[in-house]
């Protein structure tokens, strides 16, 4: 499942929440938040930067057994992980 990436790249937050509720069908305020998985202050700093040459650059991190992947214009993935637990 993914999300089209949006004007604000910063806001991967709602578009992960989003796409892991339709693949866990769970309430989003059952789900441990974010920041226990990621430091999301500095996913968004990575993102608000205007540098040309992270035309290619991917941020990937497990969450809830999903590998979350958010690429450069701040489009969401998130895949069943294929690492154990």
């Amino acid at each position: 499942m993914s999300s089209e990436g949006e004007a604000d790249p910063t806001a991967f937050v709602g578009r992960v929440l989003t796409e892991l509720v339709a693949q866990l069908d769970v309430d989003p305020l059952d789900l441990e938040p974010l920041y226990h998985s990621i430091d999301l202050e500095a996913v968004e700093e990575f993102y608000r930067r205007e540098d040309p040459s992270m035309v290619d650059v991917i941020v990937e991190f497990d969450y809830y057994h999903h590998r979350v992947r958010i690429d450069a214009t701040g489009a969401v993935s998130v895949t069943t992980s294929d690492d154990e637990f």
